[in-house]
């Protein structure tokens, strides 16, 4: 701001937010606006530097960063981006967002009148949701970092194009999961179609020909004349539990090659949990489908409908389970399968966060092939695979925390080890493929790493330091892969599995630069102390005010159930008093109503 001359005081930029847009007044008196055609549209507005950070009636109410314009604006951001301005954008939630963004908040509607503010280039963003701190980069939106807080789980920072985020609950009860469909073909590949329905004209019967068979030795079979045509398949009171989350999966092979298409939802024909469509792209062959969703009921019913007018349907279904799920917190959900039982314990005394360990060959957690981990599948592909480790006692040789691909066809493996040398290691499975960090892993000790394929390079990274590159050029390979976590895949490898405990694991098709690499470390490692708090007090997600104090650089959280104050990602303090609508911070000193 400049000095006035005869008052010796700073003349500031004035923003303010109205029902009918963002007005700018400026340091020498002249004032400019943003609105759209449309109205109300129940602004927000602060400064990011010289730049504003605002909200309104579009895209869910999902920020916008805009360079302060020159003269009015009008119908933006509905029309075109006028020149001049600069917009970076922080949601793809919404027709209008623009490409290469993919930095979401944590619950992507609701966020109107909901808290809002800005310090140098990190945004606080709140929604019934929780609390979302992105870590902005300025340069290039697409590849800037955000966090997501709530009252039971803390994902620690989850970069540009982020696939997965997982292992990051507080809960310590040990998760035991097992398949809650069974009884015919299509699930433990029994001689019979319990639970499946007529239904549209189509009739579902056992399938024995072991071309439709995916494994073992019988498929269902849906066949029927009549545009639409399709079948139900229910389980009444299967075993879910209302609150809880549950990955539907299964293979699907249609003789005609249409389309097929099912809907999940706690009755018929409902599509309440999620709907996939267009599962068959080729005859004859399998594909798979998954669909995680939170049950509302325990009844879960599904209907497969082939797709196209005029079509009847003619294909097959194997291997259909449903799962109790551990979370994938991004904004892409799908969930990862348990299969036996899990351990859950505190990452250290009193702390929040918990670690995953237990694994066996029959213990383990697996996540049903989705396309959004292609970049897996590509030679010159690019992925960054970080989170955290604990090694425990000795271990054998290639103890397996993660793996996919076709870990059987060298080349074509991608797997993360703890070797017997206690180091790091990435398997393609030959020496040619293979690659190891150079740093020995202390036993008992949580350990962060990072590493990053790309360029046809892979690249260690242990505790945010730089460790070791290696020329190890990956081969593509066409699969629908899972990926697995404490085992390898088993495709003519033996089990493997891990000898300690994981958590707050991530996976990204967006390369993390050194510097976030090093701000992921240095603001995670406090989650893994003594007593380290990392959620919102009390079990309400709903903030109500925020205030950050610049002076302080502690963030100020209001819920019903209190104040919670953060310093980064851990929570330093809290209060015990509901907030109601505001809270204002500085130099210490907080007020709030």
């Amino acid at each position: 701001a400049p000095i006035d001359s005869a008052t010796g005081l700073p003349v500031p930029t004035i923003a303010v937010a109205t029902a009918g847009g963002v007005s700018v007044i400026k340091d020498d008196g002249t004032v400019v606006d943003i609105y759209p055609t449309a109205s109300p549209v129940h602004y927000k507005v602060d400064f990011i530097g010289e730049k504003l950070m605002m909200q309104g009636a579009y895209l869910d109410y999902s920020p916008w960063v805009v360079s302060i314009p020159s003269s009015d604006v009008t119908g933006w951001p509905y029309t075109a981006q006028p020149t001049g301005i600069t917009l970076e954008e922080y949601s793809t939630t919404g027709s209008n967002a623009p490409s290469g963004a993919n930095l979401r908040f944590l619950g992507s509607t609701g966020q109107q009148n909901k808290p809002m503010v800005a310090s140098d280039s990190t945004r606080y963003l709140c929604t019934a949701s929780g609390l979302s701190i992105i870590a902005a980069n300025e340069t290039s939106p697409s590849k800037g970092m955000v966090a997501y807080t709530t009252s039971d789980y803390n994902t620690g920072w989850m970069n540009g194009d982020i696939k997965l985020a997982t292992l990051s609950d507080t809960d310590d009860t040990d998760v035991v999961g097992s398949n809650l469909v069974s009884g015919d073909a299509s699930t433990d590949d029994t001689n019979a179609s319990t639970g499946w329905s007529a239904q549209g004209g189509a009739t579902p019967s056992v399938n024995s020909n072991a071309t439709y068979v995916y494994s073992g030795s019988y498929s269902i079979h849906v066949f029927g004349t009549g545009a639409g045509a399709g079948s139900g398949y229910y389980k009444e009171n299967i075993g879910i539990t209302v609150g809880k989350t549950y990955v539907i999966s299964g293979w699907v092979n249609s003789a005609d090659g249409g389309g097929v298409q099912f809907y999940a939802g706690p009755s018929n024909v409902s599509i309440a949990y999620g709907q996939q469509d267009g599962l068959v792209s080729a005859a004859n062959t399998w594909f798979p489908f998954s669909l995680t969703f939170t049950a509302t009921s325990d009844d879960l019913y599904l209907l497969f409908v082939e797709q196209g007018a005029g079509n009847s349907p003619d294909f097959y279904i194997d291997g259909l389970e449903v799962r109790l799920a551990e979370e994938d917190r991004s904004v892409n959900g799908n969930g990862l399968q348990v299969f036996g039982s899990i351990t859950k314990t505190a990452v250290a005394t009193g702390a929040d966060l918990v670690g995953y360990s237990g694994f066996s060959g029959s213990n383990y957690l697996e996540q049903p092939y989705n396309s959004g981990m292609d970049m897996f599948k590509s030679a010159t592909g690019t992925f960054a695979i970080y989170g955290w480790v604990k090694r425990n006692g000795s271990t054998i040789g290639a103890d397996v925390m993660f793996s996919t691909g076709e870990p059987g066809t060298a080349g074509k493996a991608r797997s993360i080890a703890m070797r017997s040398d206690d180091k790091f290691g990435f398997y393609g499975w030959t020496v040619a493929y293979d690659s190891t960090a150079t740093q020995v892993i202390p036993d008992g000790v949580w350990t962060q790493f990072c590493f990053i394929y790309t360029n046809q390079q892979q690249h260690w990274y242990i505790n945010g330091q730089f460790d070791s590159v290696h020329a190890k050029p990956l081969l593509a390979y066409t699969a629908n892969a899972p990926l697995k976590f404490g085992d390898v895949i088993t495709t003519n490898t033996t089990s493997r599995p891990f000898n300690g405990s994981t958590a707050l694991w991530r996976i990204s098709a967006t390369v993390p630069s050194p510097e976030q690499i090093k701000k992921i470390y240095e603001d995670e490692k406090v989650l893994f102390q003594e007593n380290a708090q990392a959620t919102l007090y009390g079990s309400s997600d709903a903030v109500t005010a925020l205030a950050y104090d610049d002076t302080t650089e502690l963030l100020h959280v209001g819920t019903s159930a209190g104040r919670s104050v953060f310093q980064g990602l851990r929570r330093v303090d809290n209060t015990t008093d509901a907030v109601g609508a505001a809270i204002s911070a500085s130099n210490g000193l907080v007020a709030e109503d």
